[in-house]
C-alpha cells in the first residue's frame, strides 16, 4: 500500500511546492484535488486542460511520487453545471498518469427524482470512466444519498457497470457501520483508494490517525485480505497539513511495516 498526501489542504502553495513538501514528509504518492485553485475545474477545462494535467504529472513524477488519483468533490445530481464539468473532467485522470478518479457529495440538493437521477448520471459517467479506461471511485459520507455501504453497493448494481468503486473513507465506515470490518469485505475489490485519518465514536470529526477509536490495525489487515493494495490517503482538514503530515506518515509506515502490508 502506498502512503499518500492530499493537496487540496495545501492550497496555500503552488502545486510543485506542495509536491515537494508531502515528498519531504515522506509521502509515497499524492491524490490531486481539483479543489486546489491551481487546478480548478475552470483552469482543466480549457483548450489546453489536457496539456496542463500532464504537465502536473510531470511535476508530480519529478518529485518523487506517484499519482494515485483525481479528484473533484461535487454534488453532480442535482446540479446541472457540475455534473458537465464532471463529465469532461473525468477522461482527464490518464493525462496525470492515474486510473482513479474519485467524486462525491451526490444527491444532497433537493429533486423529486433525485434517486432516478443518481442512478442515470452515474451511469453516463460510467460510460464515460470505461471508454477513458479510468475508475470512477464514489466516496460515501453520513447523511448523504450513498452514506453507506448499503446505498454504495445498491448503485453499483443499479448502475452495472465495473468502472464503478469505491474510494472508502476508514472513518466514515468506522462511524456509519455496525460491521465496518464486514462493510470493507463486502465492497471487496470495488475500493480502489482510500482515505485514513482518526475518528472518534459517534463523532463526524477527521483526527490524527493515532487518535479516537478507530484502531487502523484492524481494518488495514482486512484491505489487504480483499486485495487492496492502492493508496491510503490521509485526509485532515483544519490543522497545517505540511507540518503534522510527517508524524502521520510515520506512524502509517510504521504501522504497515508491523503488520507487513
Amino acid at each position: 500500500m502506498l502512503i499518500a498526501g492530499r493537496n487540496q489542504v495545501l492550497d496555500h502553495m503552488s502545486l510543485e511546492d506542495g509536491f515537494r513538501a508531502l515528498k519531504e514528509a515522506d509521502a509515497d504518492a499524492v491524490e490531486l484535488c481539483a479543489e486546489h485553485p491551481a487546478m480548478t475545474p475552470d483552469v482543466l477545462l480549457n483548450p489546453s486542460g489536457a496539456r496542463f494535467a500532464r504537465r502536473v504529472g510531470k511535476m508530480v513524477t519529478d518529485a518523487g511520487l506517484t499519482p494515485s488519483s483525481v479528484g473533484w468533490h461535487c454534488e453532480y445530481v442535482t446540479n446541472d453545471a457540475n455534473f458537465k464539468q464532471l463529465k469532461a473532467l473525468i477522461p482527464l485522470a490518464p493525462e496525470f498518469g492515474t486510473d482513479v478518479f474519485i467524486s462525491s457529495c451526490v444527491g444532497r440538493g433537493d429533486a423529486p427524482n433525485k434517486a432516478e437521477l443518481l442512478v442515470q448520471r452515474t451511469g453516463e459517467l460510467c460510460t464515460i470512466a470505461e471508454g477513458a479506461g479510468v475508475r470512477l471511485a464514489i466516496e460515501y459520507e453520513p447523511n448523504f444519498i450513498v452514506g453507506d455501504t448499503d446505498s454504495l453497493l445498491r448503485l453499483c448494481d443499479d448502475v452495472g457497470s465495473d468502472a464503478l468503486a469505491a474510494n472508502l473513507d476508514l472513518g466514515h465506515v468506522f462511524l456509519i457501520e455496525a460491521d465496518p470490518l464486514g462493510a470493507i469485505r463486502r465492497l471487496g475489490a470495488r475500493t480502489v483508494h482510500c482515505h485514513v485519518e482518526g475518528m472518534a465514536r459517534g463523532v463526524h470529526k477527521h483526527l490524527m490517525p493515532w487518535d479516537g477509536d478507530l484502531d487502523l490495525a484492524e481494518y488495514l489487515p482486512v484491505l489487504a485480505e480483499v486485495g487492496f493494495n492502492g493508496a491510503l490517503a490521509l485526509d485532515l482538514h483544519k490543522v497545517d497539513y505540511a507540518a503534522t503530515a510527517p508524524a502521520c506518515f510515520s506512524y502509517l509506515r510504521g504501522m504497515l511495516d508491523k503488520l507487513e502490508l
